[in-house]
């Protein structure tokens, strides 16, 4: 299920529709979360946070980028982690 929500994330970014792609990439990172696929989750949470700072919603960007910078210290996922750092770097 959060497969299908990621590809509609991906379409609607395609689109230039971001709204919508961040509607769903929060829907699949829910569901990845429920899951305990914290790859996946770690994967939207980096695609929402681009989205958030794209969208210039700074407060809600920063909380989005601390939960996934945590994840990504859990998983060992340096490549994430410096993604994430690059995103909050944009937002001062």
């Amino acid at each position: 299920m959060s497969s299908a929500y990621g590809a509609l994330a991906q379409a609607n970014e395609g689109l230039g529709a971001k709204e919508a792609a961040l509607q769903a990439r929060q829907m699949a990172r829910l569901i990845d979360h429920d899951l305990y696929f914290t790859g996946k989750e770690l994967r939207e949470t980096v695609a929402m946070a681009r989205l958030l700072v794209e969208l210039e919603r700074a407060t809600r960007a920063r909380m989005t980028i601390d939960q996934g910078l945590v994840l990504a210290k859990e998983l060992k996922d340096a490549k994430s982690e410096e993604a994430l750092k690059e995103l909050a770097a944009k937002l001062k």
